[in-house]
């Protein structure tokens, strides 16, 4: 404040008044009496006339930071927000609520802009710890930041990027959040009993689940296979090894139940029970868009997708580059009428340059036009492996050395991508 006090007085005294607005700056302070006091005062000491651009500068250093409580203009920040987001929707087929994320992120892009407009780079705090541990966040910021950019035409730093990140973290663990997890309950006692159970159950794992409740006379006649857990007092027959099942042994130890719920999710967080997996090394005498086309080639002759995929991928391929930073290509679209995902790996020996920058690695997802709760998870799992290989050079070297789909599927497992 005293730096800006100090250059206003300055360039008014030598007759160099603003005479126009600071684009895309936005000073949102309320006039009260207490405000129109400190500009008469400095008018009175200076001996200066403060026009209107004059105020605004003078007032911007309570316009970019939290710590202020400034009652923001939303419609402009929301026009700014939609921007960023359709780019977002555009680069990559996700579905989050931007209501929601507006609603959670808009203060901090109100101060945020401002900064940018005057150059202002806030304290990084994180030293690159948010692109390493949430580097699909960290992309989804860079992708919408990037628009951002153009749109003021200034560069934002990689602190900026970072606290933006944190925003689509949040939200992208919300999004897991608001779908409760289905689990069945399979009893032989009597009602009583199983309703004990029941609450028992619902007391330690909270609301976030939802819960079916079936006899032992029941259950042979249901499929429990889509269960996301079984929890049983008997032994069970005819359920898929993969099926999570908590034979229930004492069921009022709570740290015993709470264990085995944190057993069960770390399994299932592991399991791609969606996901067909591809992998090639791409012909290094051949540009990057032949050999995509070769690979969605195979991958039709292959049955891994329908006649109708590649023209998917390269319509989208025209309308925006999927080539991202770290030398990673990820071109993505709908496989149409199924509920499988396909991850395949493409490496070339040696970088392809494209217009876009150069190509090492090449991560093509079909994802599926058919979502449900299960595979939409797991694509969400596929994301977040996608960008953390792409940002982590030893991962990226070891990747480069594989040779076959069973190395790369030996490769996930050992990174604990999945079991």
């Amino acid at each position: 404040m005293k730096k800006v006090l100090a250059l206003t007085v300055q360039r008014i005294h030598s007759n160099h008044s603003l005479n126009q607005p600071i684009e895309h700056y936005v000073n949102t302070l309320e006039k009260t009496p207490e405000v129109d006091e400190f500009f008469y005062q400095i008018e009175s000491d200076y001996q200066i006339t403060l026009g209107q651009y004059d105020i605004d500068f003078l007032i911007f250093p309570l316009n970019i930071s939290h710590a202020n409580p400034i009652k923001i203009q939303e419609k402009a920040v929301r026009k700014i927000f939609d921007k960023m987001l359709n780019k977002i929707h555009e680069t990559l087929i996700l579905d989050l609520n931007d209501e929601q994320i507006f609603y959670e992120m808009k203060n901090h892009l109100f101060f945020m802009i401002n900064r940018l407009v005057f150059r202002l780079r806030p304290a990084d705090l994180f030293h690159g710890e948010i692109e390493k541990n949430y580097p699909f966040a960290y992309e989804l910021a860079y992708t919408g930041m990037k628009v951002l950019e153009k749109y003021l035409k200034r560069k934002a730093s990689n602190s900026e990027i970072s606290y933006l990140a944190i925003y689509f973290e949040l939200a992208l663990r919300q999004h897991h959040k608001q779908t409760k997890k289905e689990i069945a309950i399979v009893c032989t006692t009597g009602r009583g009993t199983a309703a004990l159970i029941r609450r028992q159950i619902e007391n330690v794992l909270g609301p976030k689940v939802e819960i079916h409740q079936y006899t032992e006379e029941d259950y042979e006649k249901q499929d429990l296979d889509h269960f996301f857990a079984i929890f049983t007092t008997i032994p069970l027959k005819n359920i898929h090894p993969t099926t999570p099942v908590i034979q229930l042994t004492n069921l009022f130890n709570d740290e015993w139940l709470r264990s085995e719920w944190s057993r069960v999710n770390q399994v299932q967080q592991l399991k791609f029970d969606y996901v067909d997996f591809y992998f090639r090394r791409l012909d290094p005498a051949v540009e990057y868009q032949e050999n995509l086309i070769l690979l969605l080639d195979e991958l039709v002759a292959e049955n891994f997708v329908g006649e109708t995929f590649p023209q998917n991928i390269l319509e989208r391929e025209a309308k925006n580059t999927t080539v991202f930073s770290h030398g990673v290509a990820f071109p993505h679209a709908i496989k149409e009428n199924s509920d499988r995902i396909l991850f395949s790996l493409g490496i070339f020996d040696t970088p392809r340059s494209t217009k876009d920058g150069e190509v090492e690695l090449v991560f093509l997802v079909g994802i599926p036009e058919v979502i449900t709760e299960k595979n939409e998870i797991e694509l969400l799992q596929l994301y977040d492996a996608i960008f953390t290989f792409a940002a982590e050079d030893k991962n990226r070297e070891e990747i480069l050395k594989l040779e076959s789909v069973q190395e790369f599927l030996t490769f996930l497992r050992r990174k604990e991508v999945f079991i």
